[in-house]
């Protein structure tokens, strides 16, 4: 099994907020079958100003203890993305990790606002499918 969408990257969102709460839920994890975690911390400007930047030392930390620690879940980086304008940006700067590829389609994990679809969504999907990269959106509950 592969989870494609947690926040286990400890203080840079609002999940894991230790490295040990993050060693304690990727052992959960482990015995829960999974075998391989994408790590998706928010990218949601003024919120959680993160980017492949910002993402990369915290994972890299998590996946050196994760080893040390004899955890055999493989890890990889990613990041669940608020629909925004500052989100074309990002994306022209390589700034956005992806959760993987599809069809040969680039996969961004793609958050929308709780309260309805965004006006121009249609798009920004269309925008998206000329370059190549296909969302995966997320559900809030």
């Amino acid at each position: 099994m592969i989870d494609i969408h947690n926040h286990i990257i400890p203080g840079i969102d609002d999940g894991a907020d230790s490295l040990e709460q993050a060693l304690v839920m990727l052992e959960l994890a482990q015995a829960d079958g999974i075998r391989k975690l994408v790590c998706t911390p928010h990218m949601h400007p003024g919120r959680f100003d993160n980017n492949s930047s910002t993402i990369r030392p915290g994972f890299a930390n998590l996946q050196q203890q994760a080893r040390a620690a004899g955890l055999s879940i493989q890890l990889a980086m990613a990041a669940e993305v608020r629909f925004s304008d500052e989100m074309m940006f990002q994306l022209r700067r390589d700034e956005i990790p992806m959760i993987g590829q599809w069809e040969g389609f680039r996969c961004l994990l793609l958050e929308m606002p709780h309260q309805r679809i965004p006006v121009g969504m249609e798009q920004m999907l269309d925008w998206l499918h000329k370059r190549e990269i296909r969302a995966v959106v997320t559900i809030q509950h």
